[in-house]
């Protein structure tokens, strides 16, 4: 609510400021604030409207150094003060934008393009806006956006960008970003990738589940590259591999790699595993084949949307995971959350199979 009640005392006199610090005609700013995987799923409209300055996460950061279409970025992290809020909002207004859209309508962010004063402020409105955020917002263009709806596709609507597979593609660095120092071994025939949880606990795949998916990908003669932070050891370690699995080939990545280092690492895998992470969709921004666990993620509302990538639901689990009301903490089990068929297993056996028989025959990818 000070958010309400500061933005309106502060807008009539920076609106009369506006009429001697004019907009520039084409100047054009993405408040976006959300993590990784989200980050990714706003490049489509980032590369749409280039060039653009953006608001964002302190942890894309590095991915957003590497990317052509970004002219300047404002970093804005989840504890920031109001007088810190205050200082960027009038760093925003000096800059002049016509247009800001708003993808994360949060109070601060909200309150951030009330008083950057562009000429066109774009913003959504979802099941999670409160109505004083509505009050901030008066007079923005907004779009409705539901559980049902891509929201990819509502971030393109912001802009009256048709959603097509052209406008879709995302990317995580733009050009692809090469790091100095290389993991990947090419002489390994079969590279998989794995990314074995989140910074969110219900992005954790049951231990039994893994077991499973590395005793078929032994069977392939993969060499399996396990990329995340340091602090995710615990899980790799729980696994065993060297004793349980001895004819697999592991790569240990864990803390070895900066962020803007993954995307290429993950570009040269032939296979990715995952939950609903960022990595899953670095690696549908790569095209590489993929296997993305949704368990409680909500796929209708987001998901890889490549034409290498097998999405899985969680069958008879209603999700509870969503782009704007992302829970950390449940009651049900790992078992509960990922819930796999018969039939599930037998299309991530298939594909496993199809894409060891692609890197034997030394072609990068396949449609799955």
């Amino acid at each position: 609510m000070n958010y309400l009640i500061l933005g309106w005392l502060c807008w009539p006199l920076l609106r009369l400021l506006r009429l001697v610090m004019p907009v520039q005609r084409g100047k054009r700013l993405i408040i976006q604030t959300a993590k990784i995987g989200d980050w990714i799923n706003t490049t489509p409209l980032i590369r749409a409207l280039a060039p653009v300055d953006v608001v964002a996460d302190p942890m894309n950061l590095p991915l957003i150094r590497h990317d052509q279409f970004i002219q300047h970025c404002e970093s804005l992290p989840a504890r920031t003060s109001l007088r810190q809020k205050l200082h960027l909002a009038w760093r925003l207004f000096r800059q002049g934008y016509e247009d800001i859209y708003v993808l994360m309508p949060s109070a601060p962010n909200t309150f951030l393009a009330r008083l950057a004063c562009a000429h066109r402020t774009h913003t959504l409105d979802t099941y999670r806006t409160r109505q004083y955020v509505r009050w901030l917002g008066a007079g923005f263009h907004r779009v409705h956006h539901q559980r049902q709806q891509l929201a990819l596709d509502d971030y393109l609507k912001l802009a009256a960008i048709p959603a097509t597979a052209s406008t879709r593609q995302k990317h995580a660095t733009s050009p692809l970003y090469v790091p100095a120092t290389k993991l990947v071994e090419h002489h390994h025939r079969f590279r998989v990738g794995v990314s074995l949880t989140a910074g969110n606990a219900l992005k954790t795949m049951p231990h039994s589940h893994w077991l499973r998916l590395l005793q078929l990908l032994e069977q392939q003669q993969a060499t399996v590259y396990v990329f995340g932070l340091e602090n995710e050891r615990r899980w790799l370690e729980q696994l065993d591999i060297p004793a349980c699995f001895p004819d697999l080939t592991l790569v240990d990545g864990l803390g070895r790699l900066k962020l803007e280092e993954l995307p290429w690492h993950i570009s040269q895998m032939h296979l990715y595993l995952s939950t609903d992470t960022g990595n899953s969709y670095m690696a549908d921004a790569c095209g590489i084949a993929l296997i993305n666990f949704l368990g409680p993620c909500h796929g209708a509302e987001q998901r890889p949307l490549g034409e290498q990538a097998l999405v899985l639901s969680s069958e008879g689990q209603e999700p509870l995971s969503f782009v704007f009301q992302a829970p950390y903490k449940t009651n049900l089990t790992p078992e509960q959350l990922y819930p796999l068929s018969h039939q599930q297993w037998q299309r991530i056996e298939a594909l496993i199979e199809r894409q060891a028989s692609v890197a034997r025959s030394g072609d990068h990818r396949n449609a799955v």
